[in-house]
């Protein structure tokens, strides 16, 4: 099961851990965890993700994008699905070599599992984290290869 499958289960257990610590009786430690300790841990288990896409699933990447991503980027990623002209911002075109240069795999796999308020773009981008995380025929890193496919 790779990690960001579990990773949102990990963000919400070390929340409620947290949240534990905070509450009741004794005076108990401060709990010393920063938001940048939280973005290391995230781009770290994204990156440990992204050293196994060699091994992704590139049919079921490719599989799961056409069924949910097609509507706004369209068939080949350029961003011209039918939902797009509904759309302000229109979505990414991902087959854009200059922005695929421009980016690395864990901003990739961040904007999939964590939609593009995550990276500072369009919420109409969605998180699908945890629509994949129920979808066990598929990971955001099978995901995340096919995208990068696009620019080749």
């Amino acid at each position: 099961m790779s990690i960001l499958r579990n990773l949102p289960l990990t963000l919400l257990a070390t929340s409620a851990l947290g949240l534990c610590l905070s509450c009741g009786g004794e005076e108990k430690a401060a709990d010393t965890t920063t938001a940048a300790d939280t973005t290391t841990n995230v781009a770290a288990a994204a990156t440990e993700t992204v050293d196994s896409a060699p091994t992704a699933n590139l049919a079921a990447g490719k599989a799961y994008f056409q069924k949910t991503c097609m509507p706004c980027h369209g068939m080949e990623g350029k961003g011209d699905g039918a939902a797009a002209a509904a759309l302000d911002p229109k979505p990414r075109d991902l087959s854009d070599m200059a922005w695929q240069d421009s980016v690395d795999d864990v901003y990739v796999l961040k904007v999939i599992v964590e939609g593009g308020v995550a990276v500072g773009k369009s919420p109409l981008m969605a998180a699908f984290g945890p629509a994949i995380d129920n979808d066990a025929s598929v990971t955001a890193a099978d995901v995340a290869a096919h995208v990068r496919s696009l620019g080749n």
